[in-house]
């Protein structure tokens, strides 16, 4: 199943450790997975500003993501 991982940047280590660790063993495995981090967000950013600049491209990733998911 593919997936596409966004993230905050602020607990990064975190985010670092557990989501690369994620991604490197599911493409192992088979999996198509795209992981992008946003600089100097926390956790949630997209739900509470939905119009900054971050969210945005963090929705335009989503939705281009699945787009050639579906195609």
């Amino acid at each position: 199943m593919p997936a596409c991982v966004t993230s905050s940047c602020v607990g990064i280590l975190a985010i670092r450790c557990g989501g690369e660790r994620f991604v490197e063993s599911s493409r192992k495995a088979g999996g198509h997975l795209e992981l992008e981090l946003f600089e100097g967000e926390a956790e949630g950013f997209i739900g509470r500003n939905s119009n900054s600049p971050n969210a945005t491209r963090a929705i335009e990733k989503i939705i281009d993501f699945v787009h050639i998911q579906l195609c």
